[in-house]
């Protein structure tokens, strides 16, 4: 999947959730894709963070959402994935919460390439 990052958000168990939209935005919709915290995801965590200011050693009890100093266009290569606690009851893709997010989710990220 290609497009902007327009988000970039660290959950309290440390995975990573980027959020992809269209890359020239003229389609609605977001993406999550969702990057783990495990050894070997490290390079791929590594060049998420090297888009923000927040630097290592970075801990959190609670879900921060980074700043992005210039979100890039990315390709991001993983498996799809239906995230049924997001989905609403008629199974639409939208998620109940986050309407413009759909409830597929790339996860794992498995490889990422900045345009």
């Amino acid at each position: 999947m290609t497009g902007r990052v327009v988000a970039v958000k660290v959950e309290a168990d440390g995975d990573l959730h980027i959020a992809l939209s269209d890359a020239t935005g003229d389609k609605k919709g977001t993406v999550v894709c969702e990057v783990p915290l495990k050894p070997q995801w490290c390079d791929i965590r590594e060049t998420v963070f090297s888009w923000t200011p927040t630097r290592f050693p970075f801990q959190t009890s609670s879900a921060k959402t980074l700043k992005i100093a210039n979100p890039p266009v990315v390709t991001i290569v993983g498996k799809a994935y239906w995230d049924l606690r997001h989905a609403p009851k008629d199974q639409s893709n939208r998620r109940n919460h986050q309407p413009g997010y759909a409830a597929w989710e790339i996860h794992p990220v498995m490889k990422i390439d900045v345009q």
